[in-house]
């Protein structure tokens, strides 16, 4: 855009990285500077200064954030403030408008299903299952078909979070037990086209942009969204679903859309990193004893929310015994919360 203008700057990106490989996107980010030409600039979030920049992260989200993404994403604009730019383009808006995420894989199988279209659901699974060897698409459209009283007591016993933690106060909290998540479900269907609508207006991309705007105004940056122009939201919801995903690929509309603009192991790529930051590494070799501690602080911030039981459940996940989860961090920045803005829990 800025080469047809007869701009004579480049077009800056902005990237977060890192040192470990399974963290960082580096190459894919390397082959895009190569086709494009733009100037780069990365940042590398690092442990040593997480919990000093937590506190004013905390500050400025007002509420308790889900992961240290939000700290990566932090860094990201702070550097282009450094670099003195004050406009961003941002991708927000596109996985969850074209299922973009894997869970739309159980919504799409399940879909399949239950209108009897059960050679076609065969023939996605195995193409599913080739593409994602981690990934079990049976088990994600049971997630999806399976109703709430039946989903949450199987997911304490896979290990992974449900809406009743054993080392949460949900009395003292006053919180009721639903997963926010689910809760615009059962109003006429599981579709994948209800889910993409329900991420994109109720639940999970109204979060993302409260952390991004929270994150880009703390620097005085303003952050565009162009995949959120309502016109192109708009086209895009009247889609087909197989526009979007067939054969086990996401976001295909937009896929075929970038042949020859973006490298094909860009354009192909099915892996996905987001904001990714080395926590699980952070807390279970970097600085174990760190986060303990910080676990300790919550508890005592919490007034009683967090129950002391957090702390073995925290150590199972640093050990290894469990299944590595962002609930460490949620805890850690819960009581930085309750700290930062002096909270009283309810009575």
């Amino acid at each position: 855009m800025l080469r047809a203008q007869n701009a004579s700057d480049k077009q800056k990106t902005f990237s977060a990285c890192s040192d470990i490989p399974r963290f960082d996107e580096r190459n894919y980010i390397e082959q895009v500077i190569d086709k494009t030409g733009v100037l780069a600039h990365f940042t590398y979030p690092a442990l040593e200064n997480l919990f000093e920049t937590a506190e004013k992260i905390t500050w400025h989200q007002d509420e308790p954030v889900g992961s240290t993404s939000i700290y990566a994403q932090w860094d990201v604009f702070k550097l282009a403030k450094i670099n003195g730019v004050k406009v961003m383009l941002d991708g927000q808006g596109a996985d969850e408008q074209l299922a973009g995420y894997t869970n739309f894989l159980g919504y799409h199988l399940y879909d399949l299903f239950k209108t009897l279209q059960w050679k076609h659901c065969l023939r996605e699974i195995t193409a599913t299952k080739k593409l994602y060897a981690h990934i079990n698409p049976i088990a994600l459209a049971l997630n999806v078909a399976l109703p709430e009283c039946v989903r949450q007591p199987f997911r304490r016993l896979a290990g992974k979070p449900s809406v009743k933690p054993h080392w949460l106060d949900m009395h003292t909290l006053g919180a009721e037990e639903h997963d926010p998540f689910r809760s615009e479900k059962g109003k006429g269907s599981n579709t994948l086209g209800r889910n993409a609508y329900l991420q994109l207006m109720k639940t999970n991309l109204p979060m993302l942009l409260r952390f991004e705007d929270r994150d880009s105004m703390a620097h005085s940056v303003e952050s565009r969204t162009p995949f959120l122009d309502f016109r192109l939201v708009e086209y895009v919801q009247a889609l087909p679903s197989e526009f979007k995903l067939s054969q086990g690929v996401t976001k295909r509309v937009l896929r075929e859309s970038m042949r020859e603009i973006l490298p094909e192991s860009v354009r192909l790529r099915i892996d996905k990193l987001a904001f990714a930051t080395p926590e699980e590494l952070w807390v279970r070799e970097h600085q174990p004893q760190k986060f303990r501690q910080a676990v300790r602080a919550a508890i005592e911030c919490s007034r009683g929310i967090i129950k002391p039981s957090a702390e073995e459940f925290v150590e199972g996940i640093i050990s290894g015994k469990r299944g590595f989860s962002f609930t460490v961090w949620r805890l850690v920045n819960f009581g930085m919360w309750m700290k930062t803005f002096q909270a009283l829990a309810p009575k």
